[in-house]
């Protein structure tokens, strides 16, 4: 089942990102050797960073904690996640100052809910695909047609 759902975004901002082998995007793990993709079976991999953002959406009747990847949170925030660990390293007040106009932003979410077991307990996984802004000049339209309806009763 996939949901289009309009809502407005909290984030977490710590770790909103990890470190990712640039080959096969898998996390890298720390060992007594340096780096280690256990995935491609290297050490010391050339790494770079990408979003894992954990995001609130909120709709107005609920909200759900749900996980943004790299193209969906590059496309939310508009850099990638490799800018903005540059951003973390040189300023901590201009990075927690970027999310700020990005907290409670209307958006359009295009995502797929599905059952998913965890330590033997059901839950539902999110999965979101698409991330965009609200088309409020189309809303507008909508509304304003909805309105002349109610008046014409």
């Amino acid at each position: 089942m996939q949901i289009l759902v309009s809502a407005n975004i909290k984030v977490r901002i710590h770790n909103p990102y990890y470190s990712a082998c640039a080959q096969c995007n898998k996390k890298v793990q720390n060992s007594e050797n340096g780096i280690r993709c256990e995935k491609c079976n290297t050490s010391n991999p050339v790494i770079k960073q990408r979003y894992m953002l954990n995001v609130n959406l909120n709709d107005g009747l609920d909200s759900q904690y749900v996980t943004l990847f790299d193209e969906q949170a590059t496309s939310l925030f508009g850099i990638d996640a490799e800018r903005l660990d540059e951003i973390r390293q040189r300023d901590d007040k201009q990075y927690n100052a970027f999310f700020d106009p990005i907290l409670f932003q209307s958006c359009i979410v295009r995502m797929r809910v599905q059952n998913d077991y965890y330590n033997d307990q059901q839950r539902k996984k999110f999965t979101v695909y698409q991330v965009k802004p609200v088309p409020y000049p189309q809303y507008d339209i909508c509304l304003n047609a909805a309105l002349e309806k109610l008046e014409n009763l």
